[in-house]
């Protein structure tokens, strides 16, 4: 990925060359002392483990889809970011599913399946709403809400301008989305890394844009989940030339007349969702539109401050989109 991606999106790559913390400037990630082991975890982490999510797959492309809970209640679509998948929002997911019908997917390209030549908001369209389908999300006779992180919420936008009837609302999860930031990026100048043995890769396993993040137990699972075993060793599962192939519906015009209710949560400490860029979202979303920082988070918030993210999102649900508050940093 070029600098500019590693400003906007999360991936697990080491082919970085933004900022990085002091571990992360030789390549070593912070699971690299477990030697490829699992790391402790608390016990309210180790009892949703216990729910298993449906396993399925959606759309043309066979899309891995996640769903927890009971069909016939409201339903709820989790979208990753760049270089996600499915399992990035398991654990605020599971937790969500006590009231909620909620599945996720791995975004073909954006989190792996099959390398497409293009990647388009048709394409994927397409693909989230045959999630929607075949996890029952709209079986409450309601259309169901869809939450989107960071690049998700790019690709997200232009979903619902598409399809302005299939979703109830959209939360923007901290997504940077400026003008012109559905462009494709310039080609990557490095070739996707492969690792001689699972160690290895979860060793180089990091958070994009960098952060703190203290859950090893989480950015765990997300990493053990982040590749797949190919012939000479364990690579990742996502398209490292995503970005570079994407033809997306400009998000910045839908922001300003949006087909549906939308909300903005964001991390407090989220380095993507400045002062600067959320005032310029704030002034060109819809007067009243809610904006929720999520106290101590950075920007990869449900895996820092999940418990945290899990109360905000619960909240603004309970209360939203049938009578939205004024906007404000709660």
């Amino acid at each position: 990925m070029n600098e500019e991606a590693t400003d906007e999106t999360e991936a697990a790559t080491v082919n970085s060359k933004g900022p990085q913390p002091e571990k992360a400037a030789s390549g070593i990630g912070p699971l690299s002392p477990l030697r490829g082991k699992r790391p402790p975890a608390p016990v309210w982490f180790k009892s949703i483990l216990t729910n298993e999510p449906e396993s399925l797959c959606a759309g043309p492309q066979q899309a891995e889809t996640l769903a927890w809970g009971e069909p016939g209640r409201q339903g709820i679509l989790l979208v990753h970011g760049a270089g996600g998948h499915a399992h990035w929002w398991a654990a605020v997911a599971s937790q969500l599913a006590a009231s909620y019908r909620v599945a996720t997917a791995t975004v073909t390209g954006l989190g792996g399946g099959k390398s497409l030549e293009m990647y388009t908001t048709g394409q994927l369209t397409e693909e989230l709403l045959a999630v929607c389908d075949v996890t029952g999300l709209a079986s409450s006779g309601e259309p169901p809400l869809l939450i989107a992180h960071s690049f998700g919420g790019i690709v997200a936008t232009g979903v619902v301008k598409r399809a302005p009837e299939a979703f109830r609302g959209l939360v923007l999860v901290d997504s940077s989305i400026r003008p012109d930031s559905h462009k494709p990026r310039s080609e990557l100048k490095s070739k996707p890394r492969t690792y001689p043995d699972l160690e290895t890769a979860l060793a180089r396993f990091r958070l994009k844009p960098p952060q703190d993040c203290d859950n090893l137990f989480l950015l765990d699972q997300v990493a053990r989940a982040s590749l797949k075993q190919v012939s000479d060793g364990w690579t990742w599962r996502f398209d490292p030339r995503f970005l570079t192939k994407t033809a997306l519906d400009d998000p910045w015009p839908i922001l300003a007349a949006p087909p549906c209710p939308l909300a903005c949560v964001y991390g407090e400490r989220s380095s993507l969702m400045t002062a600067e860029r959320l005032a310029m979202q704030k002034s060109q979303m819809p007067t009243g539109t809610p904006f929720i920082a999520v106290p101590g988070a950075g920007h990869h918030l449900m895996l820092d401050q999940p418990l945290a993210t899990l109360e905000v999102l619960k909240d603004l649900i309970r209360n939203w989109p049938a009578s939205q508050p004024n906007g404000s940093d709660g």
